[in-house]
């Protein structure tokens, strides 16, 4: 949305952005207030970020701030030297690069402050030769050294993404075709994230195993090794896993990453373990409700 607000100038909503929330403002200057949607206000906290992103081509100079725009390569001239540099150099923070280049000539005051000579003679080692008959452009990142003129999902998303190393089990979960929620399961499970009797005694919560009255309830007391949800693995699955599943976790993870089973044998194995644990959960609250009717039934 940020780069539509700076490419599509023509459309209702840029428009609409211009007139009311941006009032004559560049987007990097507007602070977040009470005007505006949760979106807007959204895309505002993104100042930093899209800035690495973002950088304006100057070629007639007439659409690029030459105070509050990214155009040059030290960043927005106004974080450089502040606004009393900018007083000091008499040039109006609306000013463009049209207003401020003549020719080939900067329009910069004379000044005794280092920070703003140093600004100035950054600014004219970056040669600029203004064409009146091109339009300025924005640019778009599109990998770690060079900008274009197209926005791209994918790219962006690999150079903000945070990497990490392949896990082996990635197999089991990330495949084309999958079905999301049976994928969130699994990872949660292989994880070791699962709501699990364990997990909840940290909320103060005491769930204990009803089937086999088990009182640490754990990942790999859930699925394997209870007697009776490891009884439904046999029962459920049959001769799907080769060899037969385990009474243990690791083991049976393991076995199903060494052998060689298609996308439609792993898709049955998310699905077994997401369902299994729905199972067990709707099982598990249905004999709840009838202990605690029994219960009320025999009160005196």
């Amino acid at each position: 949305m940020i780069w539509r607000l700076f490419t599509e100038a023509g459309s209702i909503w840029t428009t609409w952005v211009k007139q009311y929330l941006l009032r004559e403002e560049s987007f990097w200057d507007v602070i977040e207030g009470h005007s505006g949607s949760w979106v807007w206000k959204k895309l505002l906290q993104l100042h930093s970020l899209a800035k690495r992103f973002i950088r304006m081509e100057v070629h007639n100079g007439k659409l690029v701030r030459s105070w509050s725009d990214v155009w040059h390569p030290i960043g927005r001239l106004i974080e450089v030297v502040g606004d009393q540099g900018r007083l000091k150099l008499g040039i109006a923070r609306t000013a463009c690069i049209a207003d401020v280049l003549l020719g080939n000539d900067w329009r910069f005051r004379n000044t005794r402050d280092k920070n703003v000579q140093n600004m100035i003679q950054q600014v004219r080692d970056f040669r600029l030769v203004l064409e009146e008959s091109v339009e300025d452009s924005v640019l778009w990142k599109s990998n770690d050294k060079t900008y274009g003129k197209v926005f791209s999902v994918s790219s962006t998303l690999e150079m903000v993404r945070v990497r990490r190393e392949h896990v082996p089990w990635h197999r089991l979960l990330w495949f084309a075709q999958g079905i999301p929620r049976f994928a969130f399961i699994v990872w949660l499970a292989i994880r070791d994230r699962l709501s699990t009797g364990v997990k909840m005694r940290a909320w103060d919560q005491v769930q204990g195993r009803l089937f086999c009255g088990e009182q640490e309830e754990t990942r790999d007391h859930l699925y394997f090794v209870c007697p009776y949800t490891y009884t439904l693995w046999l029962e459920v699955i049959g001769t799907l896993l080769q060899p037969a599943p385990t009474p243990y976790w690791e083991e049976n993870v393991n076995a199903i990453m060494a052998g060689s089973h298609d996308r439609d044998s792993l898709s049955r194995y998310r699905s077994i373990i997401y369902g299994e644990k729905e199972m067990i959960e709707d099982t598990a609250g249905l004999l709840n409700r009838w202990v605690s009717l029994q219960r009320s039934l025999i009160k005196p």
